[in-house]
């Protein structure tokens, strides 16, 4: 751990040895006037401390560059659940707790919070991390975990809910009214949130705003006697989307992004094009 350098990680630091050098624990940087990150979760909190939605997207956007800094030292946070976090007095800063327990290349995960699970996948990963990021930055913008609220059938069940994908996005799920709107997330974040707790797997956006994404439109065709078909490219498996930008295209399937005459074995639901080299 000691190749985390950023100021947000409370790492430990020194070895404490006892009289025959047996280590017996450690020591770490010490944190003054701090609150729970989960404190903010609550509309009470946020008016009796004048936090606005812009200060928690900030918190957000902290967070997950932290998050990406500890994923370039190859390591993983796992654990990532609303009790490991701290915030600053000034509410501008989060700070990350409990780091004994993140999974190094030669040191396994020790514990996780079955609320931040991620039941769609039996390893570790990035990704895995992003579901789990996901889940409690979810509950700082909107105040409810993502997978609470009534549903129809399951209930506030989060558990079986988490297992078979249904959020609060979904329209059968009754959010309770002490919840902030979903308006207040930013619309490319609100986009990743629903790909995320649908199923989808991928990393957050980096910013507040989205890059241009050039998306699919579908008609109705009513007979087929006028077309002409031809087979163009054949896949091992079903396609999401297909998306083109002149004269460039990607295919996504359920198992593999096609594009650029790459194939990559990931689930993704977007492609974007970049503007100088039309490269998706």
């Amino acid at each position: 751990l000691a190749s985390l350098t950023s100021p947000y990680i409370i790492r430990p630091q020194d070895i404490l040895l006892d009289i025959k050098n047996t280590p017996v624990g450690y020591t770490m940087r010490f944190l003054r006037d701090t609150f729970s990150l989960c404190q903010l979760f609550t509309k009470a909190f946020r008016r009796r401390n004048n936090i606005t939605a812009d200060d928690i997207a900030k918190l957000v956007l902290c967070m997950r560059q932290t998050v990406e800094h500890i994923h370039s030292k190859k390591i993983l946070l796992v654990d990532i659940n609303e009790l490991n976090f701290l915030v600053g007095s000034q509410f501008d800063e989060v700070y990350f707790i409990d780091t004994d327990s993140y999974q190094t290349p030669h040191f396994s995960a020790t514990a996780l919070m079955l609320s931040v699970k991620d039941w769609h996948t039996k390893v570790f990963s990035e990704l895995s991390d992003w579901f789990s990021f996901a889940v409690v930055t979810f509950q700082l913008l909107i105040g409810i975990h993502p997978y609470r609220g009534k549903h129809s059938i399951y209930g506030d069940d989060f558990e079986e809910r988490m297992k078979r994908n249904i959020s609060v996005f979904n329209p059968d799920v009754r959010v309770p009214p002490v919840c902030e709107s979903f308006d207040v997330i930013p619309e490319v974040w609100r986009d990743w949130y629903q790909t995320v707790f649908s199923g989808g797997r991928l990393p957050p956006p980096v910013g507040l705003i989205a890059a241009i994404s050039l998306k699919t439109t579908t008609k109705k065709i009513q007979n087929t006697e006028k077309l002409e078909f031809e087979l163009l490219e054949q896949f091992t498996s079903e396609i999401r989307g297909v998306f083109a930008s002149f004269g460039k295209s990607a295919v996504i399937t359920k198992d593999s992004v096609h594009a650029a005459s790459v194939v990559l074995s990931e689930s993704y639901t977007h492609v974007t094009f970049t503007p100088q080299t039309n490269c998706p």
